[in-house]
């Protein structure tokens, strides 16, 4: 059996700004502000809803997002453990 080929699947790292984005919106139409926990699950559950398969949405990548997320504005947290709400796109 040959296994030199990798199956190309989904992440969400990989999706544009503007995609990315547009998750955390459709996260934030169900409410106005989420703790961390909460908000994995909201994120959890928009992309179940928005693209297929099971890769590349786990837990560490929805983390990985969201620390994307507060760098580039899209999310704001007033502070530790304080929960989070929707910031602008700035590209």
């Amino acid at each position: 059996m040959r296994l030199d080929f990798e199956e190309e699947g989904f992440d969400v790292l990989t999706l544009s700004h503007k995609d990315k984005f547009q998750v955390l919106k459709e996260v934030f139409e169900n409410g106005g502000e989420f703790k961390n926990g909460e908000l994995i699950n909201q994120i959890k559950i928009v992309l179940n809803r928005s693209y297929k398969g099971s890769k590349g949405k786990g837990e560490n990548k929805i983390k990985l997002l969201i620390t994307e997320s507060k760098n580039n504005g899209w999310l704001i947290q007033e502070g530790n453990r304080c929960p989070y709400k929707l910031g602008k796109l700035s590209v």
